[in-house]
């Protein structure tokens, strides 16, 4: 084994890291601990940034956290960000 790959995680862990920061996030917003939710978030988007489907989710989420802070600035942007990210997808799909 080389060295790049033993510090590259795979996909699956990294995934699974995105999942468990979602969930960290969703217990973090249930207590209204605003910014630990919004920090498990922006860890969640750094990694998903590879994947398009969990980025989207991940900016849902923040979205979703946006609209219960009553954040427009936060929503508007989110929105913007799933339509751009959600466009990518389907241009790629019709790619391949």
């Amino acid at each position: 084994m080389n060295g790049a790959s033993a510090r590259t995680p795979n996909a699956s862990a990294v995934h699974e890291r995105i999942s468990g920061l979602l969930d960290d996030a969703r217990r973090a917003t249930q207590q209204t601990d605003w910014q630990d939710a919004w920090a498990h978030l922006e860890d969640a988007h750094v990694l998903s940034q590879p994947w398009i489907r969990p980025h989207l989710k991940v900016h849902a989420r923040m979205l979703s956290l946006g609209w219960r802070q009553r954040d427009l600035r936060e929503v508007v942007g989110q929105i913007g960000r799933i339509v751009v990210a959600g466009r990518i997808e389907v241009d790629f799909r019709a790619l391949v």
